[in-house]
């Protein structure tokens, strides 16, 4: 899963000396940019330089993240699971600071983003601001400290920013902060979160957003550091607006179309009931089959008389299918691993290449079955040296023109292989199975501007393909996409440690606002 979240509200707050009047009230709400700066004596109050600075305030809609995460979408415990925040760099030819640092808090009350636009004398008054952080009914809620700046322990009722809490993860008291150095004073921001959101989503930190600002060496030296600007919600470019990047591994691969010897295998079956994927049930009181250890899989070999190979069957615990500590529903998993070395196998190997199971799924007492189907098992490959690449026709088979932001799209695709046997023409119409791959993976880029805006991900494997018996599938969550543009699927496929891309692997598609 590949999620990219947007942001709520975001501003600066400032405190700025102009025409010798301090400008603590100033709202940026609606401002194309997210300035961060420090001026030291570039004013004075009587012979005393002033250090006039700016904070940036973000706030993102967890609401879909936390909703699948309360069904059990995501695991946070797993570490696969990576949140970061990405702020994107507007440089226009002004002059910006150089070897600075920049802190991320947690926020420990939330803020109104505001509807200033002044970012040259800052005239605009409104809240969020310096001093002042919300405004509800009627009346003002003050920053605990000026600028946002009250921190302390998770928890306590005075405090602005989060530093340190504990998190109940067996750690104690720890740090709360992010920290991000800057040498070109160019960069991205790209600050990893993950220990906040997590937090967050299970209740244990308020869900207010984050404060950044130069590291607190930075703001009280005696330099001057002007100014760092990142793309504001207002930008007019989306692609330059603050996103909130969650990547998490939720990849399933079913092994019935490339069941090897001596490795690990997991077979999956999926229960649909008039197209939805239910549990299934047993007995006349039809009682849902949940949990661990809740189905057997029983592997049987073909009997062949004329060869001398005799039946051999195993039995396999099968499990309902889960996500951390949640059961999914209408998914079982079974994992095992045969040897080729067994005697049985050996014969069969030798003879035809590959070992015909047939595979039951049912009841522990073996008097009820759910599915049979059929699998082939094949030895691992090996050679002499280094194999080619091979060669695929990649294709998304199921691709529409058009999706909404709200859309999740499931989409399916095809691999042939060419160095696969030739294909007989035949006068009934066949469907040839796609080509299995362990590890594939797919980006979604900008159809006109060739942006990247879904990359591969192969650190989280956020962005890896899934297969059951007969395709491969990914899900595109059109909300990570921005409406009003066209976008294009790329497929990188990895074997035997050599890399392919496919690009254009689906005709382009449009995610519109409905």
């Amino acid at each position: 899963m590949h999620r990219t979240l947007r942001p709520l509200k975001d501003c600066y707050i400032v405190d700025r000396v102009i025409k010798s009047t301090r400008k603590w009230n100033a709202n940026t709400g609606k401002a194309g940019s997210l300035d961060i700066f420090k001026l030291y004596g570039a004013t004075l109050s009587g012979t005393v330089s002033n250090n006039e600075l700016s904070r940036l305030l973000v706030k993102f809609d967890l609401t879909d993240l936390s909703d699948d995460f309360a069904a059990g979408k995501i695991d946070i415990n797993s570490p696969s699971f990576n949140v970061s925040l990405k702020l994107f760099d507007v440089y226009g030819g002004q002059p910006n600071p150089t070897n600075f640092t920049l802190k991320l808090y947690p926020l420990s009350q939330s803020f109104d983003e505001g509807g200033g636009k002044d970012v040259v004398l800052f005239r605009d008054s409104d809240i969020a601001n310096f001093l002042t952080a919300s405004y509800v009914s009627g009346v003002q809620n003050l920053w605990h400290a000026s600028g946002a700046n009250a921190k302390g322990l998770l928890g306590s009722s005075d405090i602005d920013i989060i530093a340190s809490g504990n998190l109940s993860d067996g750690l104690g008291i720890q740090n709360l902060w992010v920290t991000q150095s800057f040498t070109a004073g160019t960069e991205n921001l790209v600050m990893d979160v993950t220990k906040i959101v997590s937090a967050t989503l299970k209740s244990l930190m308020p869900d207010c957003g984050f404060r950044i600002s130069f590291v607190e060496s930075d703001e009280n030296d005696t330099e001057t550091r002007f100014v760092k600007r990142f793309g504001s919600l207002e930008a007019s470019d989306p692609y330059v607006r603050p996103q909130l990047v969650v990547k998490f591994d939720d990849s399933v691969i079913s092994h019935e179309s490339n069941f090897t010897f001596d490795t690990s295998n997991t077979l999956f079956l999926y229960n649909y009931v008039k197209g939805n994927l239910q549990n299934v049930v047993s007995g006349t009181s039809l009682t849902q089959i949940t949990g661990s250890n809740s189905l057997l899989l029983k592997l049987v070999t073909r009997h062949s008389a004329s060869t001398g190979f005799e039946d051999f069957i195993s039995y396999v615990t099968a499990s309902q299918h889960r996500i951390g500590s949640t059961n999914v529903t209408g998914i079982y998993s079974a994992s095992f691993t045969l040897t080729s070395a067994t005697p049985k196998f050996q014969t069969k190997l030798r003879q035809s290449g590959s070992v015909i199971f047939d595979q039951i799924w049912g009841s522990f007492d073996g008097t009820v079955s759910y599915y049979t189907g059929s699998l082939v098992g094949n030895p691992p490959g090996s050679s002499t040296g280094p194999t080619n690449p091979k060669r695929y026709y990649v294709n998304v088979t199921n691709i529409s023109n058009e999706y909404s932001l709200t859309d999740t799209a499931r989409m399916k695709v095809f691999f042939f292989d060419y160095s696969s046997p030739t294909v007989k023409l035949v006068r009934i119409p066949v469907e040839t199975p796609s080509v299995i791959i362990e590890n594939a993976h797919y980006s979604i880029r900008d159809a006109i501007t060739d942006a990247v805006i879904i990359p591969f991900d192969q650190t989280y494997n956020s962005t890896r393909m899934s297969a059951d018996s007969q395709t491969m599938y990914f899900d595109v969550i059109m909300s990570s996409l921005f409406p009003g543009r066209s976008y294009v699927i790329d497929i990188l496929v990895r074997e035997g440690g050599q890399e392919q891309i496919y690009r254009d692997a689906s005709p382009a598609f449009r995610v519109v606002e409905m």
